[in-house]
């Protein structure tokens, strides 16, 4: 395990914010300031939130202790996320850098993966992690918020998008993965960075085409981003497989 982490400023800051009313947060669940620890990986791979499946069952009932993925409000046995003490606030930033010797989502994470290892990286050695526009696990998950409910979506995004700015510019990441078009939309709005269109990868089965883009920021880290959603059940292990070497190419 990794040692203790320093109580950071800004992160505590984060974790210390009080849940969004109305926001479809996942009760008792904390916020994922990351996914590993980004202070150590040189590749971040970037989405839009934290599933409710880190948090809850699949009926919607907080996890056992001994399948805990991260640090809820139970664990630390308090109300709120708002007035967490020192000690507890390094708990959930231990539980987010030390996530993938717990009992990570692999589901989901394995098939990201086979996209981080193109760069020569990999999320269970530590020289990965994952980062998201928002903090909060929500449910429903994001793409199934109402419509109606699409001011909530936008403040979640305005609140939290400033934190992963930050975060990037602290770190010592080398590449960026933006996993999606709404991940790259929110990135570029966020004039985080501009990105290129550099061809297209197929998705599917159907003859669909999945766009590919690469961008630098002010600070050289250089950002690689597609369209389709890499962990999403209708993306086949053929067009992982060709994203993955496409982002060997660029960074070999």
């Amino acid at each position: 395990m990794n040692p203790e982490p320093d109580i950071v400023g800004y992160v505590a800051e984060r974790i210390r914010r009080a849940v969004p009313l109305g926001g479809h947060v996942v009760p008792r669940s904390t916020p994922v300031v990351s996914f590993g620890d980004h202070t150590r990986a040189r590749v971040a791979t970037v989405g839009i939130n934290p599933s409710s499946r880190e948090f809850q069952d699949g009926r919607k009932r907080l996890l056992p202790d001994d399948a805990k993925r991260l640090a809820d409000l139970d664990l630390l046995e308090a109300e709120s996320s708002s007035d967490l003490p020192d000690p507890a606030v390094a708990t959930v930033m231990k539980w987010c850098r030390n996530y993938f010797q717990h009992h990570p989502y692999t589901r989901w994470f394995d098939k990201l993966n086979a996209l981080v290892r193109g760069a020569g990286a990999d999320f269970y050695d530590g020289t990965a992690c994952h980062l998201d526009l928002v903090q909060w696990a929500t449910d429903p998950v994001w793409g199934a918020f109402p419509k109606a409910d699409a001011a909530v979506q936008a403040h979640l995004l305005a609140e939290d998008a400033p934190f992963l700015r930050r975060q990037l510019r602290a770190a010592n990441i080398e590449l960026v993965l933006l996993n999606g078009r709404k991940v790259i939309e929110q990135v570029e709005r966020l004039e985080i960075v501009t990105l290129q269109d550099r061809g297209s990868t197929p998705v599917g089965k159907q003859g669909k085409r999945s766009r590919r883009l690469e961008g630098f920021a002010a600070d050289g880290t250089r950002y690689l981003g597609w369209t389709l959603n890499a962990s999403h059940s209708q993306t086949t292990d053929d067009n992982r497989a060709a994203l993955a070497a496409w982002i060997g190419q660029v960074t070999g």
